[in-house]
């Protein structure tokens, strides 16, 4: 049995920050069953892979976890260079349910921190419960924050052309296709390593600490002061993308069942 795990592992103790115990919550006892039953495990990131080796059991079965990251349609989000001039604004962008799990209020955190400075956040994405509400009713409060909710595939990748820079703060994920599509289109991505991405850091992005505004504010002010070149991130974006076609994905999984049959 080939299973795909396509978020970490144990969800809710990247939220809580505890580990669930298995004895007491049956939906993470199976999915740890699950796991444990395959022959093989297809992870989207070594965030997904490394959320089942930190347990005991989970140590036991790196040989049958396979490492095969997601794609992007390297046609339909084309490549725009970015050349973001100071003294005009700095636009920012993220594409994302709106939710803690997402890290949504910390990005909120670090654009209270950033009022003064000449950079705008859009904000594309349903709010996710009672807490996702809450973070709207915020954003529509704050001068620096665009919230436009849910917007067509056409408005998305219109929103991934006009923006400078990509953020995901993600405090899990399995390997999120935003992030993906925003590399694609040359923009510099500003992400968690729980959001699974293929971004180098100080490359083509910036890995931030989790849970974490300020990690964000200093990542943002690393573009606006220009201590990092906006222009050379764009290229290394689009050049990672191209690692990571559909078509790559394609290939790697025929590859992976090559080798097992």
């Amino acid at each position: 049995m080939v299973l795909e795990q396509i978020v970490g592992h144990d969800y809710k103790y990247y939220l809580s920050g505890i580990i669930t115990n298995h004895d007491k919550d049956t939906e993470i006892a199976i999915y740890r069953q699950n796991l444990i039953n395959a022959d093989y495990v297809l992870c989207p990131s070594e965030f997904v892979i490394n959320s089942i080796t930190m347990h005991s059991w989970g140590g036991e079965m790196e040989n049958k976890l396979r490492l095969i990251p997601y794609g992007v349609d390297l046609d339909m989000f084309s490549y725009v260079k970015r050349v973001w001039k100071p003294g005009t604004t700095l636009k920012i962008l993220t594409v994302a349910g709106i939710s803690l799990r997402k890290g949504i209020n910390y990005l909120l955190d670090a654009m209270d921190e950033l009022q003064g400075y000449n950079i705008k956040l859009s904000v594309l994405g349903v709010p996710i419960g009672e807490e996702g509400r809450a973070l709207v009713a915020r954003m529509k409060d704050m001068k620096n924050v665009d919230y436009r909710g849910s917007v067509s595939h056409i408005e998305i990748n219109k929103a991934y052309q006009d923006n400078d820079l990509f953020i995901l703060p993600s405090l899990v994920e399995g390997s999120a296709l935003s992030v993906y599509e925003a590399l694609a289109t040359g923009m510099p991505c500003i992400v968690t390593n729980n959001t699974g991405s293929v971004v180098d850091n100080g490359v083509d992005g910036f890995i931030i600490e989790e849970e974490s505004a300020k990690s964000i504010v200093q990542a943002i002010q690393c573009i606006y002061t220009q201590e990092i070149n906006i222009e050379h991130m764009s290229v290394s974006a689009r050049r990672k993308a191209e690692n990571y076609s559909w078509n790559h994905f394609e290939d790697r999984i025929a590859s992976f069942y090559d080798s097992i049959l």
